[in-house]
């Protein structure tokens, strides 16, 4: 009896400790998606501030303005996959 209650609480704090490592995955995994998602704006803002001219191409042109099309829904698409891999719950 003290063996079987032993084991049963073996493998009850592994359960515990199990669950907690995935609930710190998915968080460390949902930072890196928001810095990641953020990141291209962030350039793109500062790029603006820095040197106007350089990113005035992207708004004021039409392939200028298809490429930031283009970018912002890779940017959507990578953002849901990384937020569809952050989910744990099965």
């Amino acid at each position: 009896l003290v063996s079987a209650l032993d084991n049963l609480s073996d493998t009850t704090q592994a359960r515990i400790v199990l669950k907690e490592t995935i609930i710190v995955a998915g968080q460390e995994a949902r930072a890196s998606a928001a810095i990641i998602g953020s990141l291209p704006i962030l350039v793109l803002g500062m790029m603006a501030v820095a040197q106007p001219d350089y990113v005035a191409v992207l708004f004021y042109t039409f392939k200028g303005q298809l490429c930031l099309g283009a970018a912002a829904g890779m940017i959507v698409v990578g953002a849901l996959t990384m937020h569809e891999m952050a989910n744990f719950d099965g």
